[in-house]
């Protein structure tokens, strides 16, 4: 056993595996990315008692919830007190031990007394720190890393998807099935293999997909691939949802901010352009600022001092992921916040998406030099928080990857409420299980043209 430990959410360096370059390992399961859903694939195959290497491209794990800073799930009415509709609670009903062990292990005191939401972010009913998060999320893989089972592999990145053909069962076709993953690793620019019985694809963007070359779609679909009625008849790949980079920010006293500079072409670079900016959200008419109850700041907090949740105190920290908001007519602005609508990361060069990603950071940045030098001076950037020196996250929130096209394709024909009138669902499936919940569809839009 390899005596493991843990400070502020990064393991110690004896958890993580360093393959030497040019070497080639091998696993039962390999799971790529360093997604929410890579951890919880690796956690669910841990606990089946299978080998499993994770290989991903920071040191911490979780994904949304820590690299991409966004402790703040939306989930909707699942923590309500009760729903008669089932005479169950949500939560009761609709998630696993492990996702109850996660949220009780993330209520952290507020002033000395454990609430249910210590953030107090109005999103969702549970908000908390990035390290909160992460601290939580290593406990469940220490005991792996320490015994073996689980080897994490930090700094890597995808280059090539390994094939080999094999029939299938009961079948006369040769089937290509994938073998392995070729890496990159970007801290030593060593490079290795490992092949695996099973590969997971769990990176943001769907790379190994593309890698790969299998079959894929990206954007938006046209009517004659899926046969839905709604769609256009001719796909629209560049159709993808907006990206953020989040800021954690404190509320200091006054006096006490800590200036964040503009980035280069602030001011004339139409994505760090202050006129798209504004620290107001209107709702209904009326205007709350930033700092108000219900505001942006209050948005997305993620941990407070007062125990009262409508009270906005100094000290307070917020991670700020704001798109749009309307103004006093009701119009709907083309921008607000940091959310970035200029590009679509998804099937395009490596070298566009890395230049999109950079303008996306230069915008975060820009929209808190913007907050600041608008009537918020006293704004603190928390880079302890999200391991970086500015307080901007690793990496971007990404709400859409490239998606491998699936034997059964679920479609809106098969669950919107219009297609089953007088039912209480859609259409029921007999090989497969979803299991989804969410109070309101929330699509993020861009601005690339319709070409």
């Amino acid at each position: 056993m390899i005596p493991v430990s843990q400070s502020n959410g990064i393991f110690s360096d004896n958890a993580f595996t360093q393959p030497s370059d040019g070497s080639t390992l091998s696993c039962p399961i390999l799971i790529v990315g360093g997604s929410t859903a890579a951890y919880s694939a690796t956690l669910a195959a841990l606990s089946l008692g299978v080998e499993v290497y994770l290989v991903q491209p920071h040191k911490v794990v979780g994904g949304q919830f820590t690299a991409q800073a966004l402790p703040a799930s939306d989930d909707g009415n699942l923590l309500k007190e009760g729903n008669p509709a089932i005479n169950l609670q949500g939560e009761e009903f609709a998630i696993s031990k492990t996702q109850r062990w996660f949220r009780q292990r993330q209520l952290q005191p507020v002033a000395g007394k454990v609430l249910k939401n210590p953030g107090g972010g109005w999103v969702g009913p549970l908000s908390t720190t990035p390290i909160v998060a992460a601290t939580a999320l290593n406990e469940r893989l220490i005991p792996y890393l320490a015994s073996g089972k689980l080897r994490l592999i930090p700094h890597c990145d995808p280059t090539e998807v390994l094939m080999t053909t094999g029939s299938g069962s009961g079948q006369t076709a040769e089937l290509l099935r994938v073998s392995g993953v070729r890496f990159y690793n970007h801290v030593t620019n060593g490079r290795f293999t490992i092949n695996a019985q099973v590969t997971i694809e769990a990176t943001d963007f769907g790379d190994l997909l593309e890698i790969g070359k299998i079959d894929s779609r990206v954007g938006q679909e046209s009517k004659s691939e899926t046969n839905e009625a709604i769609l256009r008849d001719h796909a629209f790949p560049e159709c993808q949802q907006s990206f953020t980079f989040n800021v954690l920010v404190e509320r200091t006293a006054a006096g006490q901010g800590q200036k964040v500079a503009a980035p280069d072409g602030y001011g004339h670079e139409k994505w760090v352009d202050p006129v798209e900016f504004t620290s107001d959200y209107w709702t209904q008419g009326e205007k709350r600022s930033f700092f108000a109850p219900f505001s942006i700041f209050h948005y997305r907090r993620l941990q407070r001092r007062s125990l009262n949740a409508n009270v906005v105190s100094i000290g307070d920290v917020a991670v700020i992921n704001w798109g749009t908001s309307g103004d006093a007519n009701g119009n709907q602005m083309r921008f607000c916040g940091n959310d970035f609508r200029l590009g679509s990361l998804i099937g395009d060069s490596r070298e566009e998406r890395q230049l999109l990603i950079q303008r996306a950071r230069d915008r975060a940045q820009a929209y808190i030099h913007y907050l600041q030098t608008h009537g918020f001076p006293d704004l603190k950037p928390r880079g302890d928080l999200t391991w970086s020196t500015d307080g901007i996250a690793l990496d971007p929130y990404i709400r859409e990857a490239r998606r491998g096209i699936a034997l059964t394709t679920i479609r809106h024909e098969d669950v919107a409420k219009s297609f089953f009138p007088k039912q209480a669902r859609g259409r029921c499936f007999d090989d497969s299980l979803g299991i989804g919940e969410y109070h309101y569809l929330d699509l993020h839009g861009n601005l690339v043209d319709d070409k």
